[in-house]
């Protein structure tokens, strides 16, 4: 019958059939009632739910190059760390007094705990294979560590034919003035330069260079071997173990080192001890050099020819002073009250470059001094000290070996330098 209706009409009666078995399909599987009470969740309860798990919070991390003009203490308020913090690193620091003077382009590290408001530790990077942690112990206390990785030297060979000055003529060759001044000062003892070098002269220098085990530099260099050819006689110097320079002979170049900073001996109150205990915390707390009790206004005196390379107050340290001696030695004086030389100053041995005091923290007025070899404490009461005299015949042989590799280095720059000079001669008339 439905097939003799209007299609309008057939369209409409299906639709409504359509609608009808729907309402029935739900109402057959309509859920029975829930009884109860309404539970009311949490606001972000279902966003928790289909979130990701957050992982626990890390410790924060800065890193601060340092910029010309910098100050700890000025890095710091620009970082927002507190003032109590950074006493806490100086007074760690007073050891090494690596903090007190800042060069352009070394990092500084702040490790902050998981809510950025503590500082954990600060990291000092020197070079690539020198890093200096500065760990907090406890509220107020600070202790440091030092972070050596093993290096390797490499060679490179500098030469010239001396015309006007050897000064001029190695800078032409490519040395920096500091290497220059380092080669003068190692034949202090056997020639005047500006009287015993002529036109014609030659000298050649093998300079060091540091690198790590990833073949970074590292930025330190160091003369190891030096020769200067004048008037026909060769002088020969070459750097041994122990940071000495010594001839082809074995016989010491470097003029001989005080042992005691002062002319009278004052009493030891406290020795060299790289494994002493912090009275507090008991945990290893280094002494990097000794400590002479003196009356406030005792001499100082330089205990070897070099150069003033640093001097300043330091809040624990005191007023102090910091020479660069020839090879690889370097001292310091602490706690002074008076500085009688600038930086940059040459001092020779024996020259009084301060008066000692009771300064920075100090239970009383004293000289603590310290001797670095190779840019490590060692004890000044006991270390080798250039004493200028000969190697012992146990260390002969391994500096002979040595040497014969300088040597043979130098050998190639003199021959570059003959065959240069027969180039450039005028022809034979």
């Amino acid at each position: 019958m439905l097939k003799h209706w209007p299609g309008p009409h057939r369209l409409a009666l299906s639709t409504l059939f359509g609608l009808l078995l729907l309402v029935a399909t739900l109402i057959a599987l309509r859920p029975a009632p829930v009884t109860g009470h309404l539970v009311h969740l949490p606001d972000g309860w279902l966003a928790r739910q289909f979130s990701l798990p957050v992982s626990p919070t890390q410790p924060a991390e800065q890193l601060y190059q340092v910029k010309p003009g910098d100050t700890l203490g000025g890095i710091f308020h620009d970082l927002g760390v507190d003032h109590a913090a950074l006493r806490g690193v100086l007074a760690a620091d007073t050891e090494l007094l690596a903090l007190d003077l800042l060069h352009p382009g070394q990092q500084l590290l702040f490790t902050f705990d998981s809510d950025h408001s503590t500082l954990t530790r600060l990291t000092l990077i020197l070079h690539p294979g020198h890093r200096i942690h500065y760990h907090r112990v406890t509220e107020a206390l600070f202790e440091f560590e030092e972070a050596v990785l093993p290096t390797h030297w490499r060679q490179q060979t500098y030469a010239g034919v001396i015309q006007g000055t050897f000064y001029q003529t190695a800078r032409d060759a490519g040395l920096r003035d500091r290497h220059i001044l380092e080669a003068q000062r190692i034949f202090d003892e056997r020639i005047n330069f500006r009287r015993d070098l002529r036109a014609g002269d030659t000298f050649a220098l093998v300079l060091g260079s540091e690198f790590t085990e990833n073949d970074e530099p590292t930025g330190r260099r160091r003369i190891e071997g030096v020769r200067l050819l004048a008037r026909g006689t060769a002088h020969n110097a070459f750097l041994h173990a122990d940071g000495n320079y010594y001839d082809s002979h074995g016989e010491s170049l470097n003029r001989a080192f005080l042992r005691y900073p002062t002319v009278a001996r004052y009493r030891i109150s406290s020795p060299f001890n790289l494994r002493r205990k912090h009275p507090v915390t008991g945990r290893v707390a280094p002494h990097h050099g000794v400590d002479f009790a003196m009356p406030i206004g005792t001499p100082i005196l330089s205990t070897g020819d070099g150069v003033v390379i640093r001097t300043g107050n330091h809040p624990f340290a005191g007023k102090y002073v910091e020479i660069e001696h020839h090879g690889a030695f370097k001292t310091r004086y602490l706690h002074l009250d008076h500085i009688l030389v600038g930086r940059g100053q040459h001092v020779s041995r024996g020259d009084r470059i301060a008066l000692s005091g009771n300064t920075g923290r100090s239970t009383g007025p004293h000289l603590h001094f310290e001797l670095h070899v190779n840019n490590r404490p060692v004890d000044p009461m006991t270390a080798d000290i250039p004493m200028a005299q000969r190697l012992a015949d146990a260390e002969l042989d391994d500096f002979k070996q040595r040497a014969a590799h300088l040597a043979a280095l130098l050998d190639r720059s003199d021959l570059r330098l003959a065959q240069r000079q027969t180039r450039n001669a005028p022809p034979d008339t």
